[in-house]
């Protein structure tokens, strides 16, 4: 399953503001993957009723991407 370097129109405008937090970590090789996989699993948080904790030791497209509560391990506790 090779890198697909376009994205959906849809899921590059909402997942531009995660792009914005994470281009200086994320490769734009990486990004349309991770944009899908991001916004795949924000449906899936809304089509469940479901929140993430992000504890900020993550990956940054969790922490900022899907992520509902973020903090240290104090913070989300």
């Amino acid at each position: 399953m090779g890198v697909t370097l376009q994205l959906d129109r849809a899921i590059a405008q909402e997942t531009a503001p995660v792009w914005e937090k994470v281009k200086s970590h994320v490769t734009p090789m990486e990004w349309p993957d991770q944009a899908r996989l991001i916004s795949e699993i924000n449906a899936l948080k809304k089509d469940r009723d479901a929140v993430i904790l992000a504890h900020n030791y993550m990956t940054p497209e969790i922490y900022h991407g899907v992520g509902d509560y973020v903090g240290d391990s104090l913070g989300l506790a």
